[in-house]
């Protein structure tokens, strides 16, 4: 699992978190092709995938392995955020904890993998406001179990977010108890699952 963001003119910022299939060598290879092949340029996070698939199909057709990706891009000047999604089943969440409104930022999507001829990545775009969060994370958080072989969840997480508001870091020191205290769990590093997160907030 792993996130990345940079800026892409001074108007536009792009994020994308990613979880790639399997372990070791060959999950770090992907992990460095991801890095290495996404454009950086584009202002269309649909077109970004659809090419990043291309390109894998063209270098790692024989693999079985395969990456899920959530691509953003903030528009800092007309404040809104165009989105798309390769897999990525931990939709992102935009709330804003003191009116209490949050969208969970879901579109379907394949995989970055050799599934399908074409996998014709959409996007959508969404209003945002001085004050508003974006939290994007990875399905470790959200499918970690306790001793009843319950899941932590996505409700478990809006609670949280849509809570008293504090500071970004805070909010994800929160999540992080919240979620040890719920598994049981004395230390972090017990927790199986990788987890990412990363929470930004609309100045």
């Amino acid at each position: 699992d792993f996130l990345d963001i940079f800026k892409i003119d001074k108007d536009h910022i792009g994020i994308y978190i990613a979880d790639v299939s399997g372990h070791g060598v060959p999950a770090s290879m992907l992990t460095v092709f991801l890095r290495s092949s996404i454009n950086k340029r584009t202002l269309s996070p649909a077109e970004a995938l659809n090419q990043l698939y291309k390109e894998f199909n063209r270098d790692y057709y024989d693999q079985e392995l395969y990456i899920t990706v959530f691509y953003a891009i903030i528009d800092t000047k007309n404040k809104s955020i165009v989105y798309s999604n390769a897999g990525h089943n931990a939709s992102p969440i935009l709330f804003n904890s003191e009116s209490h409104r949050f969208d969970i930022l879901r579109i379907p999507g394949v995989p970055i993998s050799d599934w399908v001829d074409n996998p014709g990545y959409t996007e959508k775009s969404i209003s945002i406001g001085k004050g508003d969060r974006l939290f994007m994370y990875t399905d470790g958080i959200v499918e970690l179990r306790n001793s009843k072989s319950e899941q932590f969840g996505e409700e478990r997480l809006l609670n949280i977010l849509l809570g008293e508001k504090v500071s970004p870091a805070m909010t994800l020191d929160r999540i992080i108890d919240a979620a040890m205290e719920f598994a049981n769990i004395k230390n972090f590093n017990k927790i199986i699952d990788d987890i990412t997160m990363a929470l930004l907030e609309i100045v």
